[in-house]
């Protein structure tokens, strides 16, 4: 049997990526990795003190018995057995999986801002960008009822003074995201693992599904199927994948993970007409600096970004 084509997608939190994660495992025998590296960065930012019960018995940014189903070269975990370190998470990535043919990571590239030298092996990489105004809009939105989620407070929370840009690297990327985002797209490059890595803009992949698809699956070598482009509404998909206790027991209360769980296809993002990138026009002081900050790094990508 040949080598399995392996991939890992890079993203910014709320640029779709879960729902793309949840599109792949459509590709026959597919095995899809959930942001194993953000486990890692938790770990290394030390273990969440929660009052939630749920997540206190696991540790949130700890792994115990943490990734559930890591492939045919892993075990189960008993509590404070293994955490999710950096060299565990590359171990993990470049495994065999016998009878997988097809293997996903989706993951955040300020996870691993820094640590390079943890990037597996044999991989294609793939860019996943949105306008920093919608991405920072909706993370305003959604980071305090995901940290209410997992049972903590932050300043602001609930008096409206919640300023997006002051919170600690657990909450938003240290550097916002995009900044990270072009650091490993050029590192790649430079260190020869990806000469040409593939951009794609998320409202071009929710607008042309099927186009975009086929053509990235063509560039990566894996034959495209209709059937890839809907999928069974819930979580039950992430029972077979390689994911945290913690990232799941969020993706399954969270209300911003709820078109996640209810989805069945992608849903196409209305455009204004005559217009190309959103306005930032009536933002909020914190959100407009993170898009202030973002916006030359985004267009770096996007400039690059996947035409068809």
């Amino acid at each position: 049997m040949s080598e399995p084509v392996r991939v890992i997608m890079w993203s910014v939190p709320r640029s779709r990526s879960s729902i793309v994660a949840k599109c792949m495992d459509g590709v026959p025998d597919s095995q899809i990795f959930f942001q194993v590296y953000s486990s890692a960065f938790w770990t290394g930012l030390g273990e969440f003190n929660s009052s939630d019960s749920s997540l206190q018995s696991e540790g949130f940014y700890r792994v115990q018995d943490e990734i559930t189903n890591a492939g045919a070269q892993s075990k189960s975990f008993s509590k404070g057995e293994a955490k999710a370190d950096y060299q565990w998470v590359k171990r993990q990535l470049e495994a065999n999986y016998p009878g997988k043919r097809f293997l996903f990571a989706k993951e955040m590239a300020y996870c691993i801002n820094g640590k390079f030298e943890y990037l597996p092996k044999g991989y294609r990489h793939i860019f996943l960008i949105r306008e920093p105004v919608k991405v920072f809009q909706s993370l305003k939105k959604t980071v305090p009822e995901i940290v209410a989620v997992q049972g903590q407070q932050i300043p602001g929370m609930e008096g409206g003074d919640f300023e997006l840009d002051k919170q600690p690297p657990h909450l938003i990327a240290p550097e916002y995201g995009f900044k990270e985002l072009v650091n490993l797209y050029e590192y790649l490059q430079e260190a020869n693992m990806e000469p040409d890595p593939i951009v794609v803009d998320s409202d071009d992949l929710v607008n042309d599904p099927a186009r975009i698809l086929s053509a990235v699956l063509e560039r990566l070598g894996v034959q495209f199927q209709d059937s890839i482009l809907n999928w069974e509404k819930g979580m039950d998909v992430m029972e077979e994948w390689v994911v945290s206790r913690g990232v799941k027991n969020r993706i399954t209360k969270a209300s911003s993970f709820k078109s996640f769980r209810d989805s069945t296809g992608f849903l196409q993002e209305t455009a204004v007409p005559g217009t190309t990138h959103s306005t930032s026009a009536n933002l909020t002081a914190d959100v407009q600096h993170c898009v202030e900050f973002s916006m030359p790094y985004f267009m770096k990508l996007y400039e690059k970004r996947l035409k068809v």
